[in-house]
């Protein structure tokens, strides 16, 4: 694998993680939707509440002022309908909480899990990059060692003429053959 491929290499991780990024970014706007939505069912069943409040103090006011029996009546019934609305309310607000607590969780597993995944691919890219850069460093001491040994005048073309490489031993230059 050469210098190409390992930039290649490093620009598919890259496009891999900014699609994981696109779509932790998606699930974080699907969670916050959702704390939206509890908080405005908050705010209906605290509506609810105040509405009901209203209507037993109309009712109490009424019992009191006219005494009578329909009043009272009215007073119980209002009492049941209040009752019946807040248990409502309070089980669909528990059912969006467990709902919004199970998307929560996903996401965190699901970040943890392209976190790893992110994570492995960057070690190991890395190591082959630090393989790859020793392998070179090993070439690159063999050139340097031939550059030496041509520029102390040890080695080269041979002087018979020819394309053949010499090297100059004990005063005496050896043909190189491959």
């Amino acid at each position: 694998m050469d210098e190409d491929d390992v930039k290649s290499l490093a620009v598919k991780l890259a496009a891999v993680t900014g699609r994981i990024e696109k779509r932790l970014d998606a699930v974080a706007k699907q969670t916050l939707q959702a704390s939206q939505a509890m908080g405005h069912q908050a705010q209906q069943a605290l509506s609810a509440s105040a509405r009901i409040s209203a209507e037993l103090r109309a009712a109490a006011n009424e019992a009191l002022d006219g005494g009578t029996a329909s009043a009272i009546q009215r007073f119980g019934e209002v009492v049941r309908a209040s009752e019946i609305r807040l248990e409502d309310a309070a089980a669909r607000l528990e059912s969006r909480m467990v709902s919004g607590g199970r998307l929560q969780s996903a996401f965190a597993w699901k970040a943890f899990i392209a976190s790893t995944i992110g994570s492995i691919a960057v070690v190991g890219t890395a190591g082959y990059a630090i393989w790859e850069a020793q392998r070179s460093l090993g070439e690159t001491r063999w050139v340097r060692q031939i550059n030496a040994a041509q520029a102390a005048g040890r080695l080269s073309a041979c002087p018979g003429g020819g394309e053949h490489v010499c090297a100059k031993v004990d005063k005496r230059w050896v043909r190189l053959d491959p």
